[in-house]
């Protein structure tokens, strides 16, 4: 591979495009739901600053160049999920690359020549290829909206070759982009400098000024984003439970690391530590590993950086800042994966090449039988796990398979059940997260949703309710409530609910909507016109307030506007005849 250097690169998207050749049919799901579908600032290239300012409450939000990206592949493909998953696949091709070149770089320095000698380019293109069709890598390049793990990495292994190949202004810029692409960037300038420190011994001051710099755009984008679920103030998650919680976690990252199995797309049921015993053991695994991290750092800083790197990019999202929404995530060991499979690589050589009585010819043999029997276990994994993401029901079946306990993987199928008129099991799944967590919000306001289109509306309001005490901030639940009290006649109290939920996501479309018919059939119609005038504007692919502005506006007498507002009712629902009758009325009473 030192004559053909061209080879390596080949031969890692090749393996990367076989592990991943079942991947590009995966449905969008959970997150990806509100992300991309539910996104409007994603429908338009230009003015660029709309893609570039992604709304809150999503996984994009305060991620600009992850929402830019989703701009770009609804550019290029609409809603077709390929386009996605091509990308997202390119991204991690990109990724294995840059971390090919990044080792195989390292490896020629003078600290550590001597020790590999000429093994070096072969050594990179095994870490790069273990890593690239590695199991676990699957949640980031598989699951759509993970692209902003993708992003990060690509950015900060971008940012380490520049300071590697001392290209100073291409490691700044990739710092500030990655920045905006996901917040576990905050590590790249520390992890930038310990690498200048152990390997370059050269980079100047002016690099990692730049670099410390790029922290500004992190935090200008987390102070202008809301994070309902990262912080202190929940019951039951203060920092220490979840630092000690997340001893257990890292833990069964490394398990996963080297035992790829069982993978699992949410651990919403991950048990809290509440004793010494819930992480005693844990506890002690990791502290051997940081303290022989620290001693390698002092005795053998290229081994002791592969600690470094595992535990720094790890510590944002695995320390002691509670994430309500996860406490464990298998996509948080995308990069951290590399340095373990480094460790286990380079390790596994050192031991092969003390060997001294063996010679040279069959270790190398050895090794090459070694890594393809590897490598090809690897990659059959992850194309069996792809599979898993096959259907809606298939990732949310595998969730309940592996953690029968989880209330979330419920309520989401019993969601997706629902949405495809099976109310028998969608009512099952949403019963059985009650059973599971009687005070979760989420399975209240989806039992509820049910059973408003069941016509059981005094039901669906004590589970809106419900679902209120828990989470009284959720737009959607009110909008929710809001629909159950107007279908029982209590219109004040809908349009109050309706009110709230607009105050909490002015951009509801639907919520203006219903808003505005329950203030025309109040004689209030003004009020009307313009709560169906903004429904338009936040969600012009709405059909029904275009109807309602576009009769409202006929009855003024502004004919021209309600003929443009008809025409697009018609235009977005063309099967509904009421709409079409109504401007072909219209349209014969303007002659």
């Amino acid at each position: 591979m030192r004559d053909r250097p061209w080879l390596s690169p080949l031969l890692l998207v090749g393996a990367g495009v076989a592990a991943y050749a079942d991947s590009f049919h995966g449905p969008f799901f959970f997150d990806d739901l509100e992300s991309i579908p539910g996104n409007p600032t994603i429908r338009h290239l230009w003015p660029p600053w709309v893609p570039l300012l992604p709304p809150v409450h999503r996984t994009v939000a305060g991620r600009p160049l992850v929402n830019l990206s989703l701009a770009v592949n609804y550019a290029l493909g609409g809603l077709h999920v390929e386009g996605y998953h091509a990308l997202n696949l390119v991204l991690h091709l990109a990724n294995g690359l840059l971390l090919w070149a990044l080792v195989r770089r390292t490896l020629a320095r003078p600290r550590l020549r001597p020790e590999v000698g000429e093994a070096g380019p072969w050594l990179a293109t095994a870490i790069a290829l273990l890593w690239l069709v590695h199991p676990l890598a699957t949640e980031s390049v598989t699951y759509v909206i993970q692209r902003c793990e993708l992003l990060m990495a690509f950015f900060l292994l971008l940012t380490l070759y520049g300071v590697a190949r001392g290209w100073t202004v291409l490691a700044i810029v990739a710092c500030a982009l990655g920045m905006a692409s996901k917040e576990v960037m905050v590590v790249t300038p520390l992890l930038a400098l310990a690498y200048d420190r152990i390997f370059v011994f050269r980079r100047g001051w002016a690099l990692h000024v730049g670099l410390a710099e790029t922290w500004f755009v992190l935090a200008g984008l987390v102070a202008a984003t809301p994070h309902p679920n990262t912080g202190f103030g929940f019951e039951g998650l203060g920092p220490a439970r979840y630092a000690a919680t997340q001893l257990g976690v890292i833990v069964h990252y490394l398990r996963l690391a080297l035992w790829p199995h069982p993978l699992v797309v949410d651990y919403f049921d991950w048990p809290l530590a509440r004793t010494a015993g819930d992480f005693a053991v844990p506890a002690a695994v990791l502290a051997i590993l940081g303290v022989a991290t620290l001693w390698a750092l002092a005795r053998y800083p290229a081994w002791g950086f592969l600690g470094l790197w595992f535990f720094l990019i790890l510590a944002p999202t695995s320390s002691f800042l509670p994430s309500r929404a996860e406490i464990a995530a298998e996509r948080r060991m995308y990069l951290p994966l590399a340095a373990v499979v480094a460790l286990v690589v380079l390790g596994a050589h050192a031991g092969i090449a003390r060997l001294r009585r063996v010679p040279a010819r069959p270790r190398q043999t050895a090794e090459i039988v070694v890594l393809i029997v590897v490598a090809a276990v690897l990659a059959y994994g992850t194309n069996a796990r792809n599979v898993d993401y096959r259907s809606v029901v298939a990732i949310w079946s595998d969730v309940l398979a592996k953690r029968p306990e989880n209330a979330r993987a419920h309520i989401n199928l019993g969601s997706f059940l629902s949405q495809q008129g099976d109310t028998a099991g969608a009512t099952s799944h949403f019963t059985a997260a009650l059973r599971i967590a009687p005070d979760n919000a989420a399975a209240h306001y989806n039992l509820g949703f049910l059973l408003v289109s069941q016509g059981k509306l005094h039901e669906a309001v004590g589970h809106y309710t419900r679902s209120l005490i828990s989470n009284p901030d959720d737009p959607k639940v009110h909008h929710g409530m809001g629909v159950a009290l107007a279908r029982l006649g209590q219109t004040k109290a809908a349009i109050d609910e309706y009110r709230v939920a607009l105050r909490l996501n002015p951009a509801d479309g639907e919520a203006h909507n219903n808003l505005g018919n329950l203030l025309s059939d109040a004689g209030r119609s003004e009020e009307a016109v313009t709560e169906w005038a903004e429904a338009v504007r936040v969600n012009p692919d709405l059909p029904e307030p275009h109807y309602n502005l576009g009769t409202a506006l006929a009855e003024q007498g502004r004919t021209a506007e309600a003929l443009a507002h008809l025409e697009a009712a018609v235009r977005l629902k063309p099967g509904f005849e009421p709409f079409r009758e109504t401007l072909e009325e219209l349209r014969k009473s303007a002659r």
